[in-house]
């Protein structure tokens, strides 16, 4: 199987097992499940899927020499994300925390027809049950893991930065189970790209008050029972279609000032603007050593507390149709 990738570009998959699971239907569901959250018709973000990073993850593991396991572990990662992605904290879960998707892993990997897949290659589904097992695929922040590494990378190349792509794969190698830099020039360059995507992008009072509002959506549409929870397990487009057929003046009029755009200010009357915090400091090996980018550059130890305080305050906005 050939695989074009924008981050990555040409792959050849060869095992069997992963060509199964790229085909089954829990994978494939992945393509039509927004990565970004709101769906581009009310969102002005480059779009791309939660199959893309999942495809990424994989590569990307590939690439640094993971197991086959691991390769597995990091195409399933996200097979438990529903419609809209991480959007489903807003609606029923905790946006702070973004925690959903990984409460949701097991049951749906039970259910679905990668548990068949995975038995048909004699590998036991439940050591996929603890992802975090998997020290390539997932670490705590401020630690890189490909996880964090591909969506950030997705997001650079989206935007078009492609440059900064190829300096960080480049540079990326393995040490005593963990992804490092080799080059502390391309550490320092992807951790204040990472930096400005989290604060122009991911963290963007603009774009988490987009997320508030599409979410106050569904949850308005669960309420007059338009839509329900299990629909959720679909496409993001099963549910838009939902929504803008169901002439419901009230969803309709959210919708369309989502669609025309609209204004914030900041206001103690409105609504908290919730975001997770995504942060790193990776390590770079120097001199031998694996030390933190923090401890060869401080002024970016100082950086990273203004940013850490700046998205731990409470802000507070009003949303206006342009």
């Amino acid at each position: 199987m050939k695989i074009k990738d924008d981050v990555y570009g040409e792959f050849e998959i060869n095992e069997q097992v992963l060509i199964d699971l790229i085909n089954s239907k829990a994978i494939q569901r992945l393509k039509g499940v927004s990565h970004q959250g709101v769906p581009l018709k009310y969102n002005s973000q480059p779009p791309f899927s939660r199959y893309d990073h999942s495809i990424g993850v994989m590569i990307l593991l590939r690439k640094l020499g993971a197991s086959l396991e691991e390769q597995i572990a990091g195409l399933i990662h996200d097979i438990s994300h529903t419609t809209f992605s991480h959007l489903i904290d807003w609606v029923i879960g905790d946006p702070k925390l973004d925690a959903t998707q990984d409460e949701q892993f097991i049951p749906v990997l039970n259910k679905s027809d990668i548990s068949l897949i995975l038995k048909n290659y004699d590998f036991d589904q439940s050591c996929f049950y603890n992802l975090s097992k998997y020290s390539l695929l997932e670490k705590p922040s401020p630690d890189l893991c490909a996880d964090r590494i591909d969506y950030a990378l997705r997001d650079l190349v989206a935007h078009g930065a492609n440059i900064i792509s190829e300096t960080v794969l480049n540079h990326l190698v393995v040490k005593d189970h963990s992804i490092v830099f080799d080059s502390l020039f391309a550490a320092h360059a992807f951790a204040q790209e990472y930096k400005s995507l989290q604060l122009y992008n991911w963290g963007d009072d603009r774009n988490n008050s987009r997320s508030k509002l599409f979410s106050d959506v569904l949850r308005l549409a669960l309420d007059k029972k338009i839509i329900n929870k299990e629909n959720f397990m679909l496409e993001d487009l099963d549910i838009l279609s939902k929504l803008e057929n169901s002439n419901d003046k009230e969803i309709l009029s959210m919708l369309d000032m989502l669609k025309k755009g609209f204004k914030i200010n900041y206001s103690l009357n409105g609504f908290e603007i919730h975001c997770k915090f995504r942060f790193i400091d990776p390590k770079v090996i120097h001199n031998n050593k694996c030390l933190m980018l923090s401890e060869l550059i401080p002024s970016y130890k100082y950086q990273l507390e203004l940013h850490r305080k700046h998205f731990s305050s409470r802000r507070f906005v009003e949303a206006f149709p342009r």
